[in-house]
Parts: C-alpha cells; structure tokens; sequence
C-alpha cells in the first residue's frame, strides 16, 4: 500500500485519530517520513509530525512510538534549526514521558533545545525547552538532572539580562532546592529573588518569593526569620486579595505548592 503525506494528513485531517495503517504498517511510515526529507521535503515531514503526535493513542504499541522518534531523530538532523521541528519534539518528548519512554522522551527535547540554542534570540523559548526537559528528567527521578536544566535557563536569562526572566528562575531553583533538601542553597536563591522583584514593582511575585523563603527558613530551624519573610509576604495581600494571601500561607507551611493563580 503507498501513502503520500498528502494522503495522511487528509486522513489525520478528517478522523482526527492515527490512521490504522501506521500501526500495522509502522515501518512504512518512516520510510515515506525519510524520504521527504531527502527528496528535500523535510518540512512536510516535519508537518505530519506535528499532526500525528498529539493523535497517539494511549494504547498503541511502543514500535509504533520508537518509529516515531525516528522520523523526528532524522528530520532534526536535516533541519536543525527549524522552529516547526522544536514543535514536533516538544510533543513528541510529551508522548514518550507519558509513555515511561524516558531516554527517548530526553532526546526529543535536546533536539528541541538545540533549536532554539541555534535561533540563539529567544530566551523565553530557551527556558521553556529546558524546563520542558527538566518534566523528563524529574519524571526519571533525575533531579541533578533537573537543577541544571533551570541553572542553564538561570544563566540564559542573565546573558540576556532579562531581569523578569532571571527572578523567575531563580524563585523556581529556590523551590526546587527545598525540594531536594538543599535549603541553604534556596535561602539564597529567593533572597535574590524577592530582592529582584522588589526593584521591578512585581509585588505579588516578590510575596511568592517571600513564602517559599519562609518555608526554606523554617526548614532550617531559623524561626524568626521564617517569620520575618512569611509578613513580607503577606503585608501586599492581607486584607486585599484573602484567596492570595491563604495561598502564601500554605506554601510557606508546606501545605501547598504555588497554585495558577500565582504568577
């Protein structure tokens, strides 16, 4: 049976599920994925990527996955710095962790990373790649692993000095080390963090600094200063946003974690 990626996508298109052919036929796939991209159609390969990603069902057998990472390993190496192939990988990286594909998972978002490291004018793109990366290795139990992910987008954000961007990090690698039971270390991370806030005006996100402060603090058995950064955080909210401020308490007690409505 021949396909074309025409033929596919208007399949894909019109079902909105993975054709059945693939899972009988994986090998099949991969062959029609390479050759557009050396007949110099990469990018319609990379297309279908992004259309067949998202459709994977939650039961198709793991062949049908590791061909797809295939197709991705080889369109990236044939458009290394395209933005639709850091797309695919994104969701090609979420499939697999789902899939406990942790290794392959990885790879697809080093592919993805080293596209927006090439573009090299983005750094929110380059964090959100790391970050992304840092689920895999977190979903691994690699947490050195995840440290340096968000030490790398510490750094990026500091190069381009992007000061939102670098507060930013520096609250999630505070988070993280009291996480893995280094809070000295995130003492000093959301110090820098709530400072950094402060001087750009971000009153709510230098209270989130301060809670995860406190909870480090208390951790440490220091108190009053537990104490001192729990009333930092909450001086901007009591009595102005209630929700906000019972949030802030809970994550500097360990209750809770940052919820969505906390920037």
């Amino acid at each position: 049976m021949q396909h074309t990626v025409a033929d596919l996508l208007r399949d894909i298109r019109n079902t909105r599920r993975l054709p059945e052919w693939i899972a009988n036929e994986p090998t099949q796939l991969l062959d029609l994925v390479h050759a557009q991209a050396l007949e110099g159609r990469a990018e319609h390969a990379c297309e279908l990527l992004v259309e067949l990603w998202p459709l994977v069902p939650a039961e198709v057998d793991e062949l049908v996955l590791r061909r797809l990472h295939e197709c991705g390993v080889f369109v990236a190496s044939v458009l290394p710095t395209s933005l639709l192939v850091a797309r695919a990988c994104r969701l090609g990286a979420g499939v697999l962790r789902h899939r406990g594909l942790y290794r392959l998972a990885a790879a697809q978002g080093m592919f993805e990373l080293a596209v927006h490291r090439l573009q090299d004018n983005d750094p929110d793109a380059i964090a959100s790649a790391l970050l992304d990366l840092a689920a895999t290795y977190r979903a691994e139990g690699r947490m050195h692993r995840v440290i340096g992910c968000l030490d790398e987008a510490l750094e990026t954000y500091g190069l381009c000095d992007d000061s939102v961007g670098f507060a930013r990090m520096l609250n999630e690698l505070g988070g993280l080390m009291i996480e893995v039971d280094r809070c000295d270390a995130a003492v000093k991370h959301l110090t820098r963090a709530a400072t950094t806030y402060r001087q750009l005006g971000h009153v709510v996100s230098a209270a989130q600094a301060h809670a995860l402060l406190s909870r480090a603090h208390r951790l440490l058995g220091n108190h009053h200063a537990a104490d001192r950064a729990l009333n930092r955080a909450l001086a901007p909210v009591v009595g102005v946003d209630d929700a906000t401020a019972r949030r802030l308490r809970d994550v500097a007690a360990g209750v809770s974690r940052l919820g969505p409505n906390l920037p």
